[in-house]
C-alpha cells in the first residue's frame, strides 16, 4: 500500500505478505502519532491530514486474488463510510527494445511494458504475462520466451501477445497486449587469431620466427553475408591500444568483400582496453542496418618472471649452456619466463638484451667487457648466461662457500621482446643492473613490467 500526501509530492509504503483470506488494516492516524517507519524508512509527518492511496498486488502482474475493501472511521467527528477503489488497468503494452538488434546466432532479450492509467505511477514489467512469443520472417529471426535469436542478416519484426489488465470503476477487466517492435539482424564479425604487438615489428617474422600465438595483422570477417557494401572503422581503445586496416587509415568500405585486413600499431595497456571495430552493412539494393560493434584485445609481451638462479664453476668455454665443469671461473644461469599482457607465456620470439652505465667496481680488474646479446626461445623461457673464465685481476674463482663479496663491476641492463636482431628492439619488459662478483653473477633493482 502507497499512501501519498503533500499533493502526491511524498508518499509512504507498507508492503505485506497475504496469506488466503488475510487481510491488511492500517490505522493511519496511529502510524502518523507514533512515526511508524515505512517500507523506506520514511515517517508521515505530524501535520498530514489528508491524502489518497493505491493498493499493488506484487505476486500477480495483470490479475490477482487481491480485493480492495475500506472501512473510514472519522473519530473527531463520528463518521464512518465506504469508500469506491477504481481499478488501475495498464495503458496498452509496448517492447522494452525497439528497435531490437542482434547479430546472426545471437540472442537478446527482450521486455514488455506498461504504464498504469493511475496518475503518478511508473512503467511496470509484464514481459511475465506475454504468453506468445514470434516473428514476421522465421528466416531472418525467431522469438520465443522473451528472447530473440538471428537467423540471417536482414529486417523484420518480433511480436508478443497476453492479457493485460484494463482499468473501471469497483472492476479489473483484462484485454489482449499484442507489442511489437522492429527486429535488425546483423554480421557476425570473427577474427582468425589473436592480434599482437611488438613494438612495430611483425610476427611470424623476425621477430618472432614461427610464432603460433597470433600475427601483429589479422584478417576480420563479416559472417552470414558476402554480397552488399562493408564500411568499416576502427576506435583507439581506452587506454590507447591502436590500430589500422591494411591502407594505414582507420576507415575502409569494400563492396562485394566480407573480410578486412587489420594491424596493431599499439598494444593493449589495460584488460578493458581494446580497439573498437565498427562495421555497417548494406545489403544489395537494401538499407544500412545498425552498425555492429566488435572489440579486438592486443597482446604483447610485458613482464620477466623470474625462475632462478644458478651457480656452478666452469672453464674452456661460456658459450655453452651449460658450460663444462671447471674450476676456471663460474657460470651463472638466471632464468625467465616471458609473460604476455593477458598472461600468455610468449613462445617463438627473440629476446634482446643491451648494456649502459657500466661502472668499475675493482680498479685494474682485466675481466672481459659485456657484449649484449640476442638469441630466440621457442618455449617462452630463457636464461641470462653471466659467465666469466680464466680471469686474472681478481681470479675468476668458481662458485664459493658463502659466496664471494668481492665485486668486480655492473651494468644497467634492458631487455627486450619480439626484436629484430641487428635492428628495431622489441617492447621492453625488464630492466635490472647486473652484477658480477670474483666467483657469480646475478641481478639487482629488478623493475617489471616497465609499462
Amino acid at each position: 500500500m502507497t499512501f501519498f500526501y503533500h499533493g502526491g509530492q511524498d508518499k509512504y509504503q507498507v508492503e505485506q505478505t497475504l496469506a488466503p483470506d488475510e487481510q491488511m488494516w492500517l490505522d493511519l492516524g496511529k502510524l502518523i502519532r507514533d512515526q511508524v517507519p515505512g517500507k523506506d524508512g520514511k515517517t508521515i509527518p505530524p501535520e498530514v491530514t489528508s491524502g489518497v492511496y493505491q493498493i499493488e498486488d506484487l505476486t500477480h502482474v495483470v490479475l490477482g486474488p487481491l480485493y480492495e475493501a475500506k472501512l473510514i472511521v472519522d473519530k473527531t467527528n463520528g463518521h464512518a463510510f465506504y469508500g469506491c477503489y477504481e481499478c488501475c488497468g495498464d495503458d496498452g503494452a509496448v517492447m522494452g527494445t525497439i528497435p531490437i538488434n542482434t547479430v546472426v546466432n545471437g540472442v537478446q532479450g527482450q521486455t514488455v511494458w506498461s504504464v498504469s492509467q493511475c496518475h503518478g505511477c511508473p512503467p511496470v514489467n509484464i514481459t511475465s504475462a506475454m504468453t506468445s512469443w514470434w516473428t514476421n520472417d522465421t528466416s531472418i529471426a525467431t522469438a520465443s520466451n522473451a528472447q530473440v535469436y538471428g537467423v540471417a542478416v536482414g529486417s523484420t519484426d518480433n511480436l508478443a501477445e497476453g492479457l493485460i489488465s484494463t482499468s473501471g470503476f469497483r472492476t479489473c477487466g483484462q484485454m489482449e497486449g499484442k507489442p511489437s517492435a522492429g527486429t535488425n539482424v546483423t554480421p557476425t564479425i570473427a577474427q582468425n587469431m589473436e592480434l599482437w604487438y611488438f613494438n612495430g615489428n611483425s610476427a611470424p617474422g623476425p621477430a618472432a620466427p614461427n610464432f603460433t600465438l597470433g600475427a601483429t595483422s589479422i584478417t576480420l570477417t563479416a559472417e552470414g553475408v558476402a554480397q552488399g557494401t562493408f564500411a568499416w572503422t576502427v576506435t583507439k581503445g581506452p587506454q590507447n591500444a591502436n590500430a589500422t586496416f591494411s591502407n594505414g587509415a582507420t576507415k575502409v568500405t569494400n563492396t562485394n568483400v566480407n573480410t578486412v585486413q587489420l594491424t596493431s600499431t599499439a598494444q593493449s595497456f589495460a584488460t578493458a582496453d581494446a580497439v573498437l571495430i565498427s562495421l555497417e552493412y548494406t545489403p544489395p539494393g537494401g538499407t544500412t542496418l545498425p552498425a555492429v560493434d566488435y572489440p579486438v584485445e592486443i597482446d604483447a609481451p610485458y613482464k620477466l618472471v623470474g625462475t632462478g638462479t644458478t651457480n656452478a664453476g666452469a672453464e674452456t668455454t661460456c658459450q655453452t649452456v651449460p658450460a663444462p665443469v671447471g674450476t676456471a671461473g663460474y657460470q651463472s644461469l638466471v632464468g625467465y619466463d616471458i609473460l604476455s599482457f593477458f598472461g600468455v607465456e610468449v613462445s617463438n620470439v627473440v629476446v634482446a638484451e643491451n648494456f649502459s652505465n657500466i661502472q668499475v667496481v675493482y680498479q685494474g680488474n682485466n675481466w672481459p667487457g659485456y657484449l649484449a646479446g640476442t638469441a630466440p626461445t621457442t618455449t617462452g623461457a630463457f636464461v641470462d648466461n653471466i659467465c666469466v673464465i680464466n680471469a686474472t685481476i681478481p681470479t675468476s674463482l668458481p662458485p664459493q662457500q658463502p659466496l664471494s663479496g668481492v665485486q668486480v663491476d655492473q651494468a644497467f641492463q634492458t631487455w627486450h621482446v619480439g626484436s629484430v636482431p641487428g635492428s628495431a628492439p622489441g617492447l621492453t619488459v625488464q630492466t635490472d643492473t647486473l652484477r658480477r662478483y670474483q666467483d657469480h653473477g646475478l641481478h639487482a633493482g629488478i623493475t617489471s613490467p616497465i609499462w
